[in-house]
């Protein structure tokens, strides 16, 4: 198994070249494309991590493992990082390379497994925090008694107080519920794109087309 780990200079070949980085990892074909917000994450991400690396070139310290035969006949390599316990993998096209020498490409690739890793936690927790504060809302003890009153009601009105979770739960509510679809009006463009975003990562659907968007001069939806 291979032990690459990137240099002073790779690490400022990769800012000088910093284009073709975006053209390889991050374009329309990509998972994470430029000027999405995951592409800003990454690139805050990025500064710190090669920061953080640069220090660590110096420093004698690093924690390793005896080898022996044993281990080196089942491939273990004597040097721990964190690239060997992320589940997922990133495949570049090899037309698609250039002129990077191939251990850049493959520590950037790296880099980008970790930051992923990282973010899905990230999200993960807010996940687990944002469902547990759903539970708490005012309106959550009335969810089968509005979903009861729309399907026996051509017409339901709801009133609450500010925050009781009337714009992000109730859709919500009736899209469990088996309705559809489902319109939620906005008085404002930041309202309505805002409502969206939240609503669909509520529902796990951030890279999905049932919940979307549509105001004046753009639009976010499947149909």
């Amino acid at each position: 198994m291979s032990q690459d780990f990137l240099s002073a200079l790779d690490f400022d070949s990769i800012d000088e070249n910093w284009d073709k980085i975006d053209d390889l990892f991050f374009n329309q074909e990509c998972h994470i494309k430029k000027g999405s917000q995951d592409y800003e994450l990454f690139c805050e991400f990025y500064q710190k991590y090669a920061k953080f690396a640069k220090q660590q070139l110096d420093s004698p310290q690093r924690k390793s493992v005896e080898t022996n035969s044993f281990l080196q006949s089942l491939d273990i390599p004597s040097t721990y990082n964190k690239r060997y316990k992320i589940n997922l993998s990133l495949i570049i096209r090899p037309k698609k390379r250039g002129s990077f020498p191939p251990h850049i490409l493959s520590e950037f690739r790296n880099i980008l497994h970790i930051f992923e890793d990282f973010n899905q936690k990230k999200k993960f927790n807010r996940l687990i925090k944002i469902s547990n504060d759903r539970k708490a809302l005012p309106i959550f003890a009335y969810q089968e008694a509005i979903l009861n009153a729309v399907s026996q009601n051509q017409v339901v009105i709801i009133a609450g107080d500010t925050g009781c979770g009337k714009s992000t739960q109730v859709p919500q509510y009736l899209l469990k519920g088996g309705f559809g679809p489902i319109a939620v009006t906005q008085p404002r463009r930041i309202a309505a794109t805002s409502l969206a975003r939240r609503v669909a990562f509520e529902t796990l659907n951030e890279y999905g087309s049932k919940i979307g968007y549509q105001i004046r001069f753009d639009k976010s939806k499947s149909s």
